[in-house]
């Protein structure tokens, strides 16, 4: 009787272990909710900055651009949100150092969304941005790379190229010109009028924000 007592102890012990090893331990789990959180992340930015998805070679997006549109800017900023909220709520204890890295970075990164900077800053980024607006296509840095081409481009070639190249960044200094005088009233007015950041530094991410005089403005994860 004692060695079948023993026996079937043993029995309902393995079957145990058995169970427990085809299941995952708390730490797989939250392990495995970062790594598809990371990859959910970096597939919403595939989505929708497909230029930049085609700079690392993922070609899914080509036939796409970007939207700025205020409703695009607005939407992605609230995304931006969830995620941070996402990640902030992954409980990183008994991970890996490079996963805990890459959990601390990405927190970071998407709190950074949300920063305004100083007004300090954003006046010199007007005045760089006057400087660069109102200098002649021709010499402007963007022109530079049609400066040079390889001896296999005829003569023609580079010229038709030059023509095109200087065409389109005429068009962008207008662009931007434009931009730069919509936003120039903002900072010129006072300490704590609405600024369009994203209209200063070109972000996809930043609505109007609040600037202040001395110190940056954070917009933080919802609680």
């Amino acid at each position: 009787m004692q060695y079948l007592v023993q026996f079937l102890a043993l029995a309902i012990l393995s079957t145990f272990a058995l169970a427990a090893a085809g299941q995952p331990t708390d730490l797989e789990s939250r392990r495995k909710a970062l790594r598809d959180l990371l990859q959910e992340q970096w597939e919403y930015v595939m989505r929708h900055y497909p230029t930049f998805a085609s700079m690392l070679g993922d070609k899914r997006y080509n036939d796409q651009l970007e939207d700025y549109s205020q409703q695009a800017i607005d939407d992605d900023l609230e995304q931006s949100r969830r995620f941070l909220t996402r990640f902030e709520a992954i409980n990183t204890a008994g991970f890996p150092d490079q996963e805990v890295l890459n959990q601390q970075l990405m927190v970071r990164d998407l709190m950074a969304d949300g920063l305004m900077p100083p007004r300090m800053l954003l006046e010199k980024a007007a005045t760089q941005a006057n400087t660069i607006g109102t200098t002649a296509a021709e010499k402007s840095p963007f022109a530079h790379p049609f400066d040079k081409f390889p001896d296999s481009i005829s003569e023609a070639d580079r010229k038709r190229l030059r023509e095109a190249g200087l065409a389109a960044v005429r068009l962008r200094l207008s662009s931007a010109t434009n931009t730069r005088r919509k936003a120039a009233p903002s900072l010129e007015s006072g300490p704590c009028r609405m600024v369009p950041s994203a209209m200063l530094s070109g972000s996809k991410r930043a609505p109007p924000r609040p600037c202040h005089p001395k110190k940056s403005t954070r917009l933080g994860s919802p609680r």
